[in-house]
């Protein structure tokens, strides 16, 4: 009994200290656990396999000016060979996130091989860099981690003229430096030689095919000396139109306008592109516009007061403006004026009718004005001229408080005491040339309250509202604020008169080729037979046969096809086919002027910035691992005590075996 009384109190001793041991293992796994979750750092201890996790947001700027050449490669390469290296740098399990002028190129993602290769595969952008909204988003994704480490990298040229709410960007700054770490990298130098192409416009009211069609031209010098001999070349579908303009001589900093005339030689879209020898940003040295030539522009007259002979008629002065050409050349002229009564407009065809003019109308009957609704939404073109037959509290309750017609609402009539005439300072570029607007008379007018939204295009001396512009839908409408024949005015017999109504039609016009030029960013949306819904549609380059189209569908928007395409950061002419279809489409992409400066950042504003980022400037040979983000917090320990955790919780399994076999 002794011996076995002592063999049991060995036993009992035995396990009481075999349960200590796996007490203690199982309390220092808790105890392990914990501080791994707490995720402890070390400021002092460098690693890239134990360094704190970085949660970055990389800001790559690939705006126009990114495309300058310094040396053999543009600023968008050297930035990416940057952002690559700091990637590479980053800790283990870090994470990054990629933004550029477009938008996100990629949320927050560990897999920073992908990180890298989405920066390498960012394309050139013909866009401006808005500092301030990749700033704000960069917050907004910093905000969402839960990293240790937090930093915003921004890799730009610099430019100055990007920086313009530079007040605004500081704050911003500031407030982001609250929850990371900011640096500014500035890549490459100053561009050397540098002219641009400020702008290709259509100055012909109405571009017409086979008829000469004049383009105005701008060239910007932005060196810091004079530049001697530069030649200008106009192509139109690709066909040198004679031989370059020569400039002979153009000082730093200066603009020289030049005119253009080249006939356009296809029925429908025509591409324009003026360019400019290659220098240090290629971008800027070649513009393309699409133009769309018309065979014949229907437009409608509906004639008020049509008088009891010809001369009579309230449309008459204006039938000749339109077509101010002998009786043997009005055949080949484009411009096809249609004379109809008010009550005529229900029963008339208005698919081939591009404008409708109202002169002098009463009592519109309310299916004539719905019809006209329907017309303008659809992309027509609408000018109202008031006469003694105007009814403006009627009209403003049918065209404008029912139907949403009128850009401005119609007062009483005016009859100053003196004659007024047409203001020389035209808010409208299409009228400022036009010399003589002001010697017409204005003995009456209607008194124009423009509505919001609306723009008013020219003013009368007194400062009235003489034409005011609105948008209806698709489509676009004019008031004029006094008659179009001599009843309240001496206008329709002055040399001006021409000129004027056929920039009227000529901004109703507009529309045809404004929805084909864009900056660059914007949207291309494009109106199809509602048969063509569904079908694939293919959108590539222009003259780019290696170039990947880019595919999308025709969708059904009410009676309408229409073509959605955002993708348009590449700068130049693009085209688009629709899979067994004939019709085909094209529109052109512009770069933003301000991108052609070569000023960049002053040393004072520099000097702010210092006060909230890290500002460093690279060159290819400066670049390697660490350069940027030396001043992070050092290692993290939370993968050490992960793997202590994982040692000490199989060490307790094994004692735990061991222990529990028969002694």
């Amino acid at each position: 009994m002794r011996f076995l009384k002592t063999s049991i109190d060995q036993n009992q001793r035995r396990m009481k200290l075999e349960d200590l041991i796996l007490l203690a293992l199982r309390c220092l796994l808790l105890a392990l656990l914990a501080f791994a979750l707490a995720r402890p750092a070390l400021p002092w201890l460098k690693s890239q396999l134990l360094g704190a996790k970085v949660a970055s947001v990389v800001i790559l700027d690939n705006s126009a000016s990114m495309a300058t050449i310094n040396g053999d490669q543009s600023r968008l390469t050297l930035a990416k060979q940057a952002a690559a290296v700091y990637i590479e740098g980053l800790p283990l399990g870090s994470s990054a996130s990629i933004l550029s002028v477009s938008g996100v190129e990629t949320q927050r993602t560990s897999n920073l091989s992908h990180a890298k290769s989405v920066a390498q595969d960012v394309p050139q952008s013909g866009q401006v860099l808005d500092i301030l909204g990749v700033l704000s988003e960069a917050h907004k994704q910093i905000r969402k981690s839960g990293a240790v480490e937090k930093e915003v990298q921004m890799f730009t040229d610099g430019q100055a003229a990007n920086w313009d709410s530079f007040d605004e960007v500081i704050r911003k700054m500031e407030e982001i430096r609250q929850d990371a770490e900011i640096s500014i990298i500035l890549t490459g130098k100053e561009a050397a030689a540098n002219q641009s192409i400020d702008r290709l416009g259509l100055v012909s009211a109405i571009p017409s095919l086979n008829q000469p069609v004049t383009f105005q031209v701008d060239i910007t010098n932005h060196e810091t000396s004079e530049t001697y001999d530069i030649p200008v070349q106009l192509e139109v579908n690709s066909q040198p139109i004679g031989e370059p303009w020569i400039i002979h001589s153009l000082p730093a900093g200066k603009t020289e306008s030049l005119t253009f005339h080249a006939p356009l030689t296809i029925p429908g879209q025509n591409r324009v592109t003026v360019l400019l020898p290659g220098d240090s940003l290629p971008i800027d040295d070649r513009r393309t516009i699409i133009v769309n030539a018309r065979r014949k522009v229907q437009v409608l007259l509906v004639d008020g007061d049509p008088g009891n002979i010809d001369t009579e008629a309230e449309t008459f002065f204006l039938r000749l403006a339109l077509v101010p050409v002998t009786s043997e050349q009005i055949d080949q002229y484009p411009v096809k004026p249609i004379v109809i009564r008010p009550s005529e407009i229900e029963t008339s065809d208005l698919d081939q009718v591009t404008s409708i003019v109202l002169t002098n109308v009463a009592d519109l009957p309310q299916s004539a004005a719905a019809k006209l609704t329907s017309f303008v939404q659809a992309g027509g073109g609408l000018v109202y001229f008031p006469g003694n037959n105007t009814q403006s509290e009627i009209d403003n309750a049918l065209l404008g408080e029912r139907h949403g017609l009128l850009p401005a609402k119609l007062g009483q009539a005016q009859s100053p005491e003196n004659p007024v005439t047409l203001s020389d300072k035209a808010e409208a570029i299409e009228f400022q040339s036009k010399t003589g607007l002001s010697q017409a008379k204005f003995w009456t007018y209607l008194e124009l309250q423009p509505e919001e939204g609306a723009r008013t295009l020219l003013k009368f001396s007194d400062g009235a509202p003489a034409l005011v512009e609105g948008d209806v839908g698709r489509g676009r409408v004019l008031v004029f604020a006094s008659t179009c024949d001599p009843a309240w005015n001496d206008f329709c017999v002055k040399p001006a008169y021409v000129p004027f109504n056929h920039q009227l039609l000529g901004k109703l016009l507009l529309n045809d080729n404004q929805s084909a030029n864009l900056r660059a960013g914007e949207s291309f949306n494009a109106f199809v037979d509602s048969e063509l819904a569904g079908r694939e549609v293919t959108v590539y380059p222009t003259n780019d046969p290696e170039a990947l189209g880019h595919l999308s569908k025709v969708e059904l928007d009410g009676e309408k096809g229409l073509i959605r395409y955002a993708e348009t950061t590449r700068v130049g002419g693009y085209q688009v086919s629709i899979a067994n279809s004939q019709t085909a489409l094209q529109f052109a992409v512009q770069h933003d002027k301000v991108e052609s400066s070569r000023l960049t950042l002053p040393r004072e504003q520099l000097a702010r910035l210092e006060n909230v980022a890290t500002v460093v400037r690279v060159a290819p040979e400066q670049m390697e691992k660490g350069f940027i983000g030396t001043q992070r917090a050092g290692s993290e320990l939370w993968m050490l005590g992960v793997m202590l955790v994982g040692l000490i919780g199989l060490v307790e399994m094994v004692l735990a075996q061991k222990f529990s076999e028969p002694k």
